[in-house]
């Protein structure tokens, strides 16, 4: 399986798609925020990899790693210091594929419902629990002093300009994330 990754932007979010030739075998969003009310409330500045769908037959041949790996690449690309994904707690499958991929559990868990187009047309609304998981994509500097003089370094100017650094964890063009200036900054970070 040759599998080709692609992306589609949506708002703020960013629709990931991989295909298999020309037949798509899986997707996933990554969302700018959290996407369930208790994950918002305790991590509402960190982008999360939701939605993620990979066909039965391809299951199994690294589709979902692939996406998880692009999705972070993008997140990191935006200035994200860190990254979520949610897992129910039913689907002991994909929690073991996430955690063996770095993510760890943050203790935060909701339950949250939609609505699900089958295919004799009904759209019946399901209620789901999930887990919140955290991966840390920018190492923190180990020490205070680290964290002071990255941060000193961030007040100089540039190029006659001043470095602008947001501290949402997304950030914007020509901004930085003062997680990824740190990490940037900092020797060894």
């Amino acid at each position: 399986m040759g599998i080709t990754l692609r992306s589609q932007p949506a708002g703020r979010d960013l629709t990931l798609l991989a295909f298999d030739g020309d037949r798509r075998v899986g997707s996933a969003v990554l969302c700018a925020r959290p996407v369930t009310r208790l994950a918002g409330a305790a991590y509402p500045h960190l982008p999360q990899l939701a939605y993620l769908q990979v066909e039965p037959a391809a299951q199994g041949h690294g589709v979902g790693t692939a996406l998880i790996g692009y999705g972070e690449q993008v997140a990191r690309e935006r200035g994200a210091a860190a990254v979520a994904i949610g897992v129910t707690r039913d689907d002991p499958r994909a929690r073991a594929l996430y955690e063996r991929l770095g993510y760890r559990p943050t203790g935060v868990i909701d339950s949250y419902s939609y609505r699900a187009a089958l295919p004799d047309g009904t759209t019946p609304t399901r209620t789901e629990t999930a887990e919140t998981l955290r991966k840390v994509l920018h190492p923190v500097p180990a020490t205070v002093p680290e964290v002071v003089a990255a941060v000193a370094r961030l007040a100089a100017t540039r190029e006659g300009q001043t470095r602008w650094v947001g501290v949402d964890g997304w950030g914007a063009a020509g901004k930085t994330s003062l997680a990824a200036a740190i990490a940037a900054a900092v020797p060894g970070a």
